[in-house]
């Protein structure tokens, strides 16, 4: 499966949904549209929805970790929408769950639940 995208706004929040699989092969697309979407941020937050991830392989994990880096050099926050425990579990096994603000849905993560980077806002793992 390829990887594709979405756009929208969610109460004037930038959201960026990635859908369908991030491999070796996608790598390079994901990390194309995740700097362009950063780039383009200029809101105190941002979203990215890992909702209709099919599959991810660890080294996606980089490109989050610099999409978060640079959002905070801009004063902004990165915010990840994830209830896919797959998906999940590399975050936390690579020890990212402690760096990630993260929500089981958009709605959550743009209403101001808990913005805290690295506090688990849901309970992925039950």
């Amino acid at each position: 499966m390829d990887l594709t995208h979405r756009e929208r706004s969610e109460d004037g929040i930038p959201v960026l949904e990635l859908i369908g699989d991030v491999d070796l092969a996608t790598l390079p697309s994901l990390y194309e549209r995740v700097n362009r979407f950063v780039l383009e941020v200029d809101q105190p937050c941002a979203v990215i929805d890992l909702t209709d991830l099919v599959a991810m392989q660890a080294v996606a994990l980089g490109v989050f970790l610099e999409a978060r880096l640079q959002l905070r050099s801009a004063s902004s926050e990165l915010e990840l929408v994830c209830d896919n425990a797959n998906v999940w579990s590399l975050f936390t096994r690579s020890g990212l769950d402690a760096t990630f603000a993260h929500h089981r849905t958009v709605e959550e993560a743009c209403g101001g639940a808990a913005r805290t980077p690295g506090r688990a806002v849901t309970e992925l793992e039950s």
